[in-house]
């Protein structure tokens, strides 16, 4: 097993690096970074009903979808994120999360696990896990929650449900906390996360270090953009769904509703109360085959209609 200790905290760029060496190599790897403040949804699940996605634009919290299944989860500086990649023979999952919780308790917690394999501290959860398989190879990474910025987790990954309708699997919510929350805390999380790094290297033995070369870098970029950071990833590849809301617009009230396939809005109904039917129809027109993002009907609605920014952002 080579193990790589990642200083770079780009989340497009880590979420490549994952599938990089998942793909272009045969060893088995044990991998630590953290991200800057970021939200990252399991492979085919509706992000929009899984984030405060305005509240994600506000803060330019960054939004990514990731190979893996399992549910939507905030990553930041204070999150630190264990990947393994490993040959599907070998693996027991949920022993890999008991592996994980003997090295926090060797460390001083009193850290539990679940049938699912969720860490949880004093009952609420400090870590949840999800996983992708592929050619007689696994990958499974989970987040650790050491000093995270609670407000900010809980803040962007609100649901939306009442808005949007789909067959994706939701996400199960827990109550969360953050290791440093007890009196066993080493400091800030990079100086925790190395010594981590040493504990978990030393619990799965036969640990080679490794370091992302050059050539791997270049490589890792280019992943970077041309999938994780494109919309066609990260928008287009939900599962289909319905959108439906009603809001309050200078003197009217508008009922918009739509179905989206592969990103796209698609038979899109806008109703208004007093009826002003010239309005609403440009608006439907404008919706119709636009992806459903933030920028794309900002361009739609706002540039082709001169609508102000207000309207767009009832359209999430």
């Amino acid at each position: 097993m080579k193990s790589i200790y990642i200083t770079n905290t780009n989340p497009f760029f880590n979420l490549a690096l994952e599938e990089y060496y998942f793909d272009s190599f045969e060893e088995e790897f044990l991998m630590l970074y953290r991200n800057e403040p970021s939200v990252v949804c399991g492979r085919n699940q509706n992000l929009f009903s899984e984030i405060n996605y305005s509240f994600c634009l506000e803060k330019d919290i960054k939004i990514l979808r990731r190979v893996s299944g399992g549910g939507c989860v905030f990553h930041d500086l204070g999150n630190i994120n264990v990947s393994l990649i490993l040959h599907q023979h070998t693996i027991d999952t949920l022993r890999v999360s008991q592996r994980i919780a003997e090295v926090l308790n060797n460390l001083g917690w009193q850290v539990q696990i679940t049938e699912r394999g969720d860490l949880m501290l004093d009952g609420k959860k400090i870590s949840g896990n999800a996983k992708y398989l592929r050619k007689n190879r696994l990958l499974y990474h989970c987040t650790l929650l050491y000093n995270s910025d609670l407000y900010l987790l809980t803040k962007s990954i609100a649901k939306q449900n009442e808005k949007y309708f789909s067959r994706s699997i939701p996400s199960v919510r827990s109550e969360v906390a953050n290791l440093i929350s007890t009196q066993n805390h080493y400091g800030g999380c990079e100086k925790f996360m190395a010594l981590f790094y040493e504990k978990l290297k030393f619990d799965f033995s036969f640990v080679e270090e490794y370091h992302v070369m050059p050539e791997d870098r270049y490589k890792i970029n280019d992943l970077a953009q041309s999938k994780y950071s494109s919309v066609e990833w990260i928008y287009d590849s939900s599962s289909d769904y319905t959108f439906k809301n009603t809001f309050p617009y200078q003197n009217l009230i508008f009922e918009v509703s739509f179905w989206v396939k592969s990103g796209k809005i698609q038979n899109a109904s806008v109703a208004s109360f007093p009826q002003n039917f010239a309005l609403t129809e440009m608006i439907k027109n404008a919706l119709n085959n636009c992806r459903h993002e933030y920028h794309s009907l900002f361009d739609s609605v706002k540039k082709k209609l001169d609508l102000p920014i207000e309207l767009t952002k009832n359209l999430f």
